[in-house]
């Protein structure tokens, strides 16, 4: 099976929100979306959630064909065994689930210091999911993205811990949010002189609209949309000044044929 793609020409926003980005730090969470948006209208059912055998929510992943998951390497360290899909506002013991078969990470990957990732890509072999949405990747080369406008979306927290009595609370209190949406710009990475960003990568600042939105914790490995289209994983977030590092997905696009065709 080959997974399609399609190259379009990028659309830039002119003169991108500036923000301060001095004395930014990275953190090795998985990444949720803070003051996103719910998908009510479930527009984007292929997004689906990796989790552990005691169905919680650890990362997040998309559906690009019925029995594979596109999300980042750095996800499969701890071993998630479910895929979650379908309604998540139910109980866990409502939901509907696909065991783990195989997981892939890209032979490349490899953290290095300061917890910065590269080639933070992954598949996911699951028992097939029929009749929902597949969603499609984009092959439009990254490095023409900067200035357009994307969209990212995740499964994970969307409380920060401080203002909750203890994390397991916030967790709680996120086992049942639906999917959750954030909107932001794509910036040069080199712009984030103090993290030194490995190639390749993508990097996002929140709009104008909404400086507080961010990716957060469980939200590694979910996509970021251009155009409909997935451009980039997230693996990784500058959390102290809402810069969230992605994997683009156009230098993967022939790996993730050869091991979707081989497998």
């Amino acid at each position: 099976m080959v997974i399609r793609c399609e190259i379009e020409a990028s659309t830039r926003i002119p003169n991108p929100c500036a923000i301060e980005l001095s004395g930014t730090k990275i953190y090795n969470y998985p990444l949720r979306v803070l003051h996103g948006k719910s998908d009510t209208d479930n527009e984007y059912p292929f997004v689906v959630s990796l989790q552990t055998a005691s169905r919680r929510r650890y990362c997040t992943g998309s559906l690009i064909a019925e029995r594979w998951v596109l999300s980042a390497a750095h996800c499969f360290n701890d071993q998630p065994k479910l895929v979650r899909f379908g309604n998540m506002t139910v109980p866990a013991k409502e939901a509907t689930y696909r065991p783990i078969l195989r997981m892939f990470p890209h032979p490349n990957y490899s953290e290095l210091e300061n917890y910065l990732m590269i080639n933070d890509i992954g598949l996911v072999l699951i028992s097939a999911i029929k009749d929902v949405k597949m969603v499609k990747l984009s092959a439009v080369d990254y490095t023409t993205l900067i200035g357009s406008p994307v969209k990212y979306a995740g499964f994970g927290m969307t409380y920060i811990f401080s203002v909750l009595e203890d994390n397991s609370q916030a967790e709680r209190l996120d086992q049942t949010k639906p999917l959750q949406i954030g909107e932001g710009v794509v910036i040069r990475c080199e712009t984030v002189e103090s993290l030194k960003i490995p190639t390749p990568a993508v990097c996002v600042a929140p709009q104008c609209s909404n400086k507080y939105a961010d990716s957060n914790y469980g939200d590694s490995g979910g996509p970021l949309f251009y155009k409909n289209k997935i451009v980039a994983v997230v693996c990784s977030d500058t959390s102290v000044r809402a810069i969230g590092q992605y994997t683009p997905v156009s230098p993967y696009i022939q790996w993730i044929n050869i091991v979707i065709g081989r497998n």
